[in-house]
């Protein structure tokens, strides 16, 4: 009868032990697989913002293009005028 309860105690114990592990375990892979969330996550924010720096460089460029194009007019029109 002794016998019966100490190895009854020992299964319990084996039983807590492996739902300790089983814990440990989910909760390792929960905490990798939130890093790897995380990680992606910042990525698609960087990608985003370079691509929005991209498009501001190119809107820039087209702009100061736009501007010399207008100055060389005037330019051409003014030398015109004195003509």
């Amino acid at each position: 009868r002794e016998r019966e309860r100490e190895r009854e105690e020992r299964t319990r114990e084996r039983r807590r032990e492996r739902e300790r592990r089983t814990r440990e375990k989910t909760r390792t892979e929960n905490e990798r697989e939130r890093g790897e969330r995380e990680k992606t996550r910042t990525r698609e924010n960087e990608n985003e913002k370079e691509k929005e720096n991209e498009k501001e460089n190119e809107e820039n460029e087209r702009t100061r293009e736009s501007e010399s194009d207008n100055e060389r007019t005037r330019k051409r029109e003014n030398e015109n005028q004195s003509e």
